[in-house]
This record gives C-alpha cells, structure tokens and sequence, in this order.
C-alpha cells in the first residue's frame, strides 16, 4: 500500500501533466479561431471569462482537494505516531518485563551462588577443624611424650649433676680451705708491703706540706695499749711527730669506702690522745695511704678532712692537698 507523500507525489505529477495539456489545447483552439476569423472580439473574451472561471473553479476545487490531501496527511502522520508511540511504549514494557526477568533470574541465581558458596565454607570449615582437632591430638601426644623422655633425661641429669656437685664441693672446700690459708699469707704479706713502700715517703711529705723539720718521733706499725682502757689495744701503720703536729698515716692495701668512713670516725673521736696522751697539745695530721686511689675515695677522703696519699705519676705524693686545707682553714 502506497504511503501519503507517494500519493501526493503522484497527485502533483497528474495536476501538471493536465495544465501542460490545458495549455496546449488553448493555444492551439486560439490559434485556428483567429486563423479562421470564427470569433469574434465579444465572443473571445466570453470564451476567455468562462476559462477563466473554469481556471479558478479548478484552483478551488485542486486547493480543497489540497487541504484535504494535507487533512489526511496530518492525521496519517498523527496515526502513525500514535501507533508509534504505542509501539515504543510496548515495546519498553516489553525490555523492562524482559530486565525485571532478567534481574529476576540474576537475583536467584545469585542467591543460589551464595547458598552453595555457604555450604562449601561449612564443609571446609568441618574439613579444617577436624583436621585442626587430629593435629592437636598427635601434637600433644607427641608432646607429653617428649615431656616425659625430657623429665626422664632431668632427673637422670639432675642426679648426676647432683652427684657431680656433691663431689666439687667436697674438693671445693678443700680447696678453699687451702687458698684461704694462702691469701691470709699473701695479704699479710700484701699489707706489709705496701706499708713499707708507703713508710719512707710520710717523713717526706710532714717536711714538704706541714714543716715538719725536726722529728721528735717516728715509727712504723706502733703497737699501743690505751691508757683509758687497759684491755684495748690498737696498731698505728705509721706515726710522724715534730714540735706542733703529729702526722698519723693509715695505709691499705685495698682501700674500701669503709676503710674510709673507720679511720675518719676514729679521728672525730680524739681516741687517738687516749692512746698518746703525751701529743694532745700537738695538732693531730690524717693521711689515708695506698699505691691507688681511686676518684671516688679521695672525694671521700676530701669530705671527711683526710688527705689522701698515693703515687702521682712516679713518686708518691698528696692528692687533695688544697681542698682539704682550705676546709682546715674554715674550721
């Protein structure tokens, strides 16, 4: 079936097909009336009124049939968007049914997936905790067996150790016993010895740091019972006397901070007078001796009012000298 604009179209090509025609029949019909001289002025233009009329007759009637084609054209193009947004519109519902379908599909198969996801998880989660569950059981067999061979191989251990320590400490003691007795020889031995290097060098020092030039007394390891205490007795390591000062040295081969702390309670007591009455006129000089001293005893040493005496370099000599005279000149 033939579309509007094809029979328009066709219409169109009619209407001037017959105007051609038109044209040429008057024309012609004109030329033979003048040629035969048939019409008259009068008659020609009541011929050319009713063409005329006919002419206009026919525009009406090929202009109504116009607006009538254009009528049907206009509801021709109505008709067929209506039938196509009928279409469009079926065909929409038709594509959403389809996707709602389609999601309808995904949605189960989705949920299906998860489902047997789930019961897969399970079946790995039992699977793995059994697993879990027999290697626990053979790791605590395996252990309480290892304990127990561990247990065992301690105890073996322990009275063997037992045995072997009993041993040792019998020989231990023996020879304890006898490296006792040894040491006391050699710290003897030890102490005298430093009180002899140490010895020569206090004349020296009472001359150079307390003018002491004539010496009234001297001596080395004076024995003294005191005259308070009948039943006391007590051993000087070395003593200096001149006219104004005593010079009293206590010399250790390992001097301690207790050591220390001793000889100066000793001093603050003035126990050394109960022991030379005869000197308590003189001013009493402390001397804390040994080969080394270490910084902290001699700031011990300096606290106390001591002078601390011990090789500086390659000759012995006092080591805090100024501090602690500065503290004799305050008191």
């Amino acid at each position: 079936m033939a579309t509007v604009e094809e029979r328009v179209d066709r219409l169109e090509h009619l209407v001037e097909d017959l105007a051609k025609v038109l044209e040429a029949n008057f024309e012609r019909v004109y030329d033979i009336l003048l040629k035969n001289e048939l019409l008259t002025k009068e008659r020609f233009r009541e011929w050319e009124k009713r063409f005329e009329k006919e002419r206009l007759e026919w525009n009406e009637r090929f202009e109504r049939e116009r607006k009538q084609r254009e009528e049907e054209r206009k509801r021709d193009w109505e008709e067929w968007n209506r039938k196509l947004e009928e279409s469009l519109k079926k065909w929409n519902e038709k594509l959403e049914e389809e996707r709602k379908q389609r999601e309808e599909e995904r949605k189960k198969d989705r949920e299906e997936w998860l489902k047997k996801l789930e019961e897969e998880r399970k079946l790995r989660e039992e699977e793995r905790k059994k697993d879990w569950e027999e290697w626990n059981r053979k790791l605590e067999e395996d252990f309480k067996k290892w304990n127990e061979k561990l247990e065992k191989e301690r105890q073996e251990w322990l009275k063997k150790l037992e045995e072997e320590k009993r041993v040792w400490e019998e020989k231990f003691e023996k020879e304890k016993e006898i490296a006792n007795k040894r040491w006391a020889e050699i710290s003897d031995r030890l102490g005298t010895l430093v009180e002899d290097i140490v010895a020569p060098n206090i004349r020296t020092i009472a001359q150079k740091y307390f003018s002491c030039v004539d010496v009234e007394f001297e001596g080395i390891r004076v024995k003294k019972q005191n005259t308070i205490d009948k039943s006391k007795r007590r051993e000087f390591d070395f003593i200096v006397v001149c006219e104004e000062v005593v010079v009293l040295n206590e010399t250790k081969s390992k001097p301690r901070a207790e050591d220390v702390i001793k000889f100066a309670e000793f001093i603050s007591s003035k126990k050394f007078f109960e022991y030379f009455p005869e000197y308590k006129n003189k001013k009493l000089i402390p001397v804390f001796s040994s080969i080394y001293l270490s910084e902290d005893i001699v700031n011990l040493l300096t606290k106390n009012g001591i002078y601390a005496l011990a090789f500086k370099g390659s000759e012995m000599d006092l080591l805090n000298y100024s501090e602690v005279k500065k503290g004799f000149e305050k008191n």
